[in-house]
Parts: C-alpha cells; sequence; structure tokens
C-alpha cells in the first residue's frame, strides 16, 4: 500500500503545481521578436514547432487615467498567452475592438457589446509613438480576468485588418 500511495500523491502534487503554473502563466516556450510574415510562416512549418501563434504590438491608447495596449492577435496566440473572452468574438472588421470592461468604465464609455466607442491613439513607429489620431470603434467581445486592473493598465486587441492598416509593412 506504502508504494502505491508516495507514488499517487507525489504525482497528484506535481500535476496541481503544473495546472496551476499553466493557468497563470503564458503556455509558449519560445518568443521571436521583429519578424515578418513570411518568417513566420516558415517557423510555422518547422516539424519541431507543434503550436504557433502571431501577436503583433500596434500602439497605445491616449485616454486620461488609463494605460492600454493595442496589439493583434490571432485564436492560437490568444491561447498561448492565456487570453480568453469573457464575451463576444475576436475582432474581424478594421474598425472592431476586443477590450475591458472595466476599461470602458474608466473612461466613461457605455461597456456593452456592440457600442461605438471613439478612442484616441498612437502607432508604434520605429522608437516611439506616431502622432496621435481618433478612430470609432465597435465593441465585439469583453476579455477576462483581471491581472493588471488595479494598476489601470489594460489590453485592447484589434483586427489583423486594423494592423495591416495602421503598421507599416518593414516594421
Amino acid at each position: 500500500i506504502l508504494m502505491l500511495v508516495v507514488p499517487s500523491i507525489g504525482k497528484g502534487m506535481v500535476d496541481a503545481q503544473y495546472a496551476a503554473i499553466n493557468r497563470i502563466y503564458p503556455s509558449w516556450h519560445a518568443l521571436f521578436r521583429s519578424v515578418d510574415e513570411e518568417t513566420i510562416l516558415k517557423l510555422g512549418a518547422y516539424h519541431e514547432i507543434t503550436n504557433w501563434g502571431v501577436r503583433s504590438d500596434i500602439g497605445k491608447l491616449c485616454e486620461d487615467g488609463i494605460t492600454a495596449y493595442m496589439m493583434y492577435m490571432d485564436e492560437a496566440g490568444c491561447g498561448l498567452y492565456n487570453i480568453h473572452l469573457k464575451e463576444g468574438r475576436l475582432p474581424k472588421a478594421e474598425n472592431e475592438i476586443v477590450v475591458y470592461e472595466e476599461m470602458l468604465q474608466a473612461i466613461g464609455e457605455k461597456a456593452e457589446i456592440g457600442a461605438h466607442v471613439t478612442l484616441d491613439y498612437q502607432v508604434f513607429r520605429g522608437t516611439g509613438l506616431d502622432l496621435k489620431q481618433h478612430k470609432e470603434f465597435v465593441v465585439t467581445g469583453f476579455l477576462a480576468g483581471e491581472e493588471n486592473l488595479e494598476k489601470n493598465t489594460y489590453t485592447t486587441l484589434h483586427s489583423k485588418d486594423f494592423l495591416v492598416g495602421e503598421v507599416h509593412e518593414n516594421e
């Protein structure tokens, strides 16, 4: 009995630790930065890469009282970063956005799916931020989780069409 119980408890403890780690931290094992689309496709075809996703930083929102980073992530990238939707769907059209409900409330906007919100933002250019722009977005979903909400730091997800329209190909 002792030879059965001790290994079973030990394996259970290790499994519980792995489950806790996987819930909190991203599940990716490698991160490539400054990679063009052609290289992404080549890396994805490499036989030792079993799962891959795309993340691209777009810019930063310019709203008082909050810090919000704008990014594009495909569905696989969201999974690798443990980013989940509480409600709705990922953005597809250029003017669609996924946000935290708390972010919209912090800037005084209506927090509901389908709401139109006008946001000021700056796109990353080289080593800095470009000129301030504003655009009306349609909310298509809400992000789940509360990692940085107490610091008023948020993430917004945008479509690939928005990324391609705002960020130059060489960046």
